[in-house]
């Protein structure tokens, strides 16, 4: 494993469920507890956007890199990090509406550069 890439999409459904938090939707859910937990933790900097979509958006963006954490943090990263493979874990999204492909994050390849992948909430 060299190179693993975590993709989120705008416009992702997921997202769009998980920002109306009131709303169930049975076993998708279970699916969509990670995402609230991104929601709830990035709260103050979501409410500052000014329209649904941005909040959206920028809701992808912090998802994909919590995302990215998580995979940092697996003993199978772990082990490969601390036998000195270096896997590196890169984080980008796919704008559907004009197939483009953005960056966010690349080349996390140690716990440092992990743990400076979430900005302050």
């Amino acid at each position: 494993m060299k190179h693993v890439l975590v993709v989120g999409h705008y416009g992702c459904g997921g997202v769009q469920a998980a920002m109306e938090e009131t709303r169930r939707l049975g076993l998708v859910d279970n699916w969509l507890g990670d995402v609230r937990d991104v929601k709830r933790r990035h709260h103050a900097e979501l409410e500052r956007l000014t329209t649904p979509a941005a909040r959206s958006d920028r809701l992808v963006e912090l998802n994909v890199l919590h995302q990215v954490l998580n995979l940092a943090r697996t003993p199978v990263v772990q082990t490969a990090w601390e036998q000195g493979r270096q896997p590196k874990l890169h984080g980008a999204v796919f704008d559907v509406r004009d197939g483009l492909m953005r960056s966010l994050v690349t080349e996390v390849d140690d716990n440092a550069k992990a743990d400076g992948l979430i900005p302050m909430a």
